[in-house]
């Protein structure tokens, strides 16, 4: 019997076979699009996703001429997408003695798992590794049907033509894809430009730089939403922190997290109530996921280093917890609207219970 999602979910999300190297692990849900690429860069462990080139680019080739939104961010990186995307190999260090990284066999077990009806290889080392006839599994389903598998470099000007044979395979499960789609010139500088444009554009100062109109709809669709997003993480964290610190009528020392004091008058409370027992520790689990989105956002602009271990594990587990948060790739982080108003709505609650329980 094959091994489902979860279970090989798991088996990526806690691989240690490269030692101390975490591997980029992406939800899996009942995508029907496969997109594998050879192994992470190090531009995205570095800088948030949405300022990457490939991934604009990725973008514009699959989808076409579409306005970014957070549809496409959702296609990507939200188990209810439409794009389940891997790597052959899963860490950005791997151990690759003899062209093959240990990781490799469970690229194998994705494909099993999920069943996909279209598979895209993408970029020239991922299909010099993955010959058809060494792993016929690519191309057909294990009742021996046939799937559509695509072959094709990363996005340009010279693989537009394949793209487009992509997009035509890809409207009948993501109907909002425009066959038609103009490629615009991408470069380290445009791309430069965007972010320099976004960060003045925050302060409501008429953009430094000039972009062109596909950057600055990127830009207004993607970045500003999102830096947005992330001021408002902050503030909320903000709200909840001082009330508690106000409700413990102290400072907490440097030390004291989260995990020990400040949800102590929580803990009381469950021993206190039991009828309200189910709707606390959901309330202490939620607070603890916003602190771990805060500081992932305050300490790190937003980038999750896969280097941390059992803590960055329990981190991950953490934030997935918060609807409408997505984590691109394993590593960046992405609020989406329906994210904002669910950090609201647990502002609400925390307010409704520590006015319900605290105010006197």
């Amino acid at each position: 019997m094959n091994p489902g999602p979860n279970s090989i979910f798991d088996a990526i999300e806690t691989c240690n076979l490269c030692e101390d190297h975490k591997p980029f692990h992406f939800e899996m849900g009942g995508q029907r699009i496969m997109l594998v690429s050879f192994a992470p860069s190090w531009a995205a462990r570095h800088r948030p996703l949405y300022f990457m080139l490939l991934f604009r680019r990725l973008c514009l080739a699959l989808f076409g001429g579409a306005a970014p939104s957070e549809a496409f961010i959702r296609e990507f990186y939200d188990p209810a997408g439409s794009i389940y995307w891997t790597h052959y190999q899963k860490c950005f260090h791997a151990n690759m003695e003899g062209g093959t990284p240990a990781c490799a066999p469970l690229l194998v077990r994705e494909v099993e798992a999920l069943e996909p009806e279209i598979v895209i290889l993408l970029g020239r080392e991922t299909i010099a590794h993955l010959p058809p006839e060494q792993h016929p599994y690519l191309a057909a389903k294990k009742d021996g049907a046939p799937r559509q598998l695509f072959r094709v470099d990363f996005p340009s000007m010279e693989s537009a033509a394949q793209y487009e044979e992509i997009r035509r395979a890809l409207q009948p499960y993501i109907g909002w894809v425009q066959i038609e789609c103009e490629h615009p010139a991408f470069s380290g500088a445009s791309f430069m430009d965007l972010e320099y444009a976004s960060i003045a554009a925050l302060d409501k100062f008429t953009h430094a730089v000039d972009v062109s109109d596909f950057e600055r709809a990127w830009m207004d669709g993607i970045v500003l939403p999102n830096l947005r997003a992330y001021n408002l993480v902050l503030q909320s964290f903000i709200f909840i922190e001082s009330n508690i610190k106000n409700l413990l009528e102290s400072m907490p020392a440097p030390q004291d997290d989260i995990e020990t004091r400040w949800l102590s008058p929580f803990e009381e409370l469950l021993s206190r109530r039991a009828r309200d027992y189910a709707a606390v520790r959901t309330l202490m689990k939620d607070i603890r996921s916003l602190h771990a989105l805060r500081n992932v956002i305050a300490h790190k602009s937003g980038v999750i280093d896969e280097r941390g271990g059992e803590q960055n594990l329990k981190n991950l587990a953490r934030l997935r917890r918060l609807q409408g948060v997505y984590i691109y790739g394993g590593n960046s982080v992405f609020v989406s609207r329906e994210g904002i108003d669910a950090i609201l709505g647990l502002c609400d609650r925390f307010r409704r219970m520590y006015t319900e329980y605290f105010v006197r």
